[in-house]
């Protein structure tokens, strides 16, 4: 998630909007939840851009499951994790928030120390394996004109990760 989608130095950032001046918007989106969780990318880019857009968003998600991120992207990663959990945790407000959305998914109280913990342990064929394991089968979710609609679907569908 921090690798994809945190910041401007992310992986979807940089290929989507830096290289290729696709999207006004990009990410990704992962919530915590007990059990299965949907694993976002979100990408917002003009009517005349949708298909070159779904067809980097689609390369990318390739990349995800064919090579491994490198130990220095891994670094930067999990410093962005650890900034994004201490911003989360500077007043009693936040973190009475943060405790009760993670007791409210049913996620044990130490769930945030927990992850900070593991994560630390994380090396790139762990996160290879996951990414092979888990996000193999994605979906394409489209809002927007229906000409650009068209042309995006047509991308996805030629796209082996369509299933």
């Amino acid at each position: 998630h921090c690798h994809l989608g945190v910041g401007m130095s992310s992986r979807l950032f940089v290929a989507l909007r830096e290289e290729h001046g696709l999207a006004y918007d990009v990410g990704v989106h992962y919530p915590a939840r007990l059990g299965d969780a949907p694993f976002v990318f979100h990408l917002s880019t003009s009517s005349d851009r949708a298909a070159q857009a779904t067809r980097e968003l689609l390369a990318e998600w390739q990349r995800l499951l064919d090579q491994a991120i490198t130990a220095d992207d891994l670094q930067l990663a999990l410093a962005k994790f650890r900034g994004q959990e201490a911003l989360g945790r500077q007043t009693s407000s936040q973190l009475a928030d943060r405790h009760a959305l993670v007791l409210g998914h049913g996620l044990p109280f130490n769930f945030a120390d927990r992850c900070l913990e593991e994560a630390a342990e994380l090396t790139t064929d762990h996160l290879l394996q996951a990414a092979r394991e888990l996000l193999t089968a994605p979906s394409l979710s489209l809002c927007g004109p229906r000409t650009a609609i068209t042309q995006a679907e047509a991308v996805w569908q030629s796209h082996n990760l369509s299933g």
